[in-house]
């Protein structure tokens, strides 16, 4: 049994025009560079509701298509290969649109899974403590000296 990677990916419109099938004058490619495609799922989208084919081309590539992708809606996907994908390319053409934006997300764990996060909060907690200890006891010291200061006078 070889082993999977999935790699997770999305396609998100966030211009102010909708993109209908009739704008895609060349479907959205994918060309995957030295892995084994085994597999394209469709995770999720928003709204729940669109239309995503998927057509896997051969082994190293597919194209995604959909009928309408308004203003911030998003096809969340996963890449199922036989090896970590390092390189990719993605091909398309959308009528009155210039600017098609890939970026790169390194997943980043959740933040109350992380050690360093509760040594964080310990931490803080230890100076907050520190902090108040010393003003307390510089508060007594102040209250003290201004006691022994008074009775002094007294004499």
């Amino acid at each position: 049994m070889e082993e999977i990677f999935v790699t997770e990916f999305s396609i998100e419109n966030t211009g102010w025009k909708t993109i209908s099938k009739t704008d895609i004058l060349k479907e959205i490619y994918f060309q995957l560079n030295d892995v084994k495609l085994l597999d394209v799922i469709i995770n999720s989208s928003i709204p729940k509701n669109l239309d995503i084919l998927i057509n896997k081309f051969n082994e190293k590539s597919f194209f995604i298509d959909f009928e309408l992708l308004n203003r911030n809606e998003k096809i969340y996907f996963s890449i199922l290969t036989n090896k970590n994908i390092d390189s990719f390319k993605i091909e398309t053409r959308i009528k009155n649109i210039s600017d098609i934006q890939i970026r790169d997300y390194i997943a980043k764990p959740d933040l109350y899974k992380l050690p360093s996060f509760y040594f964080t909060i310990i931490f803080i907690f230890f100076i907050f403590l520190c902090y108040f200890l010393i003003k307390s006891k510089s508060e007594l010291r102040k209250n003290s000296f201004y006691f022994f200061k008074k009775f002094k006078t007294r004499l």
